[in-house]
């Protein structure tokens, strides 16, 4: 595993600098939406951008992303709405048909599951799609579940990403982990 990490850092410097390895008990603030995560350890993760990303063996090969989007911005591609009033069910299609409309970085999205779940104690939705990724690594099948849930700013959504095969399974756990301890800080009874 260090040797992916390795060349990683010798194929894309810039990106491979900011990378940080992760803590036994060790919680993020993910300033953007205000919440606490947990990430699995043994994972490495960057924090640099507006979002969060996690990995395992590399961000091609399985990733855990948190990133946070206006309301006006979340599903622009798709000319969709998101606001805090708009009930679940409606953020998860409006989700699938932003990426579907969105740049040709995937294609043959195909809807694999779509049911209600919670995310840092609110009404969230979860999706799980299957997918040809066009870039960075071509005609592979890829995997994802992303959970989403609106607050009052903007749209807060987890996603985890790897090829169906080998990856996608033996990761997920990790996932499910992670998003059971996204928490918002000061809400009554936070672990």
């Amino acid at each position: 595993m260090m040797r992916r990490w390795q060349l990683l850092a010798i194929l894309l410097p810039g990106i491979a600098i900011a990378w940080q390895s992760t803590q036994t008990g060790q919680e993020l603030q993910f300033r953007a939406a205000g919440v606490m995560v947990a990430l699995p350890q043994g994972w490495h993760y960057d924090s640099s951008r507006r979002s969060i990303t996690a990995s395992r063996d590399g961000p091609l090969l399985d990733s855990i992303t948190m990133s946070f989007a206006s309301h006006r911005e979340a599903f622009a591609a798709a000319h969709r709405k998101s606001g805090v009033d708009v009930v679940p069910e409606d953020l998860a299609e409006s989700y699938v048909a932003n990426l579907q409309a969105g740049p040709a970085a995937t294609h043959a999205v195909r809807l694999l599951s779509s049911e209600p779940a919670e995310l840092a104690g609110r009404p969230a939705f979860r999706v799980h799609l299957r997918y040809i990724a066009n870039e960075p690594i071509e005609d592979v099948e890829m995997e994802e579940i992303t959970v989403g849930t609106a607050m009052e700013d903007g749209l807060l959504l987890v996603t985890y990403r790897a090829p169906s095969i080998h990856y996608f399974g033996t990761y997920r756990p990790d996932f499910e982990a992670t998003v059971r301890q996204i928490d918002l800080p000061g809400k009554p009874g936070r672990r």
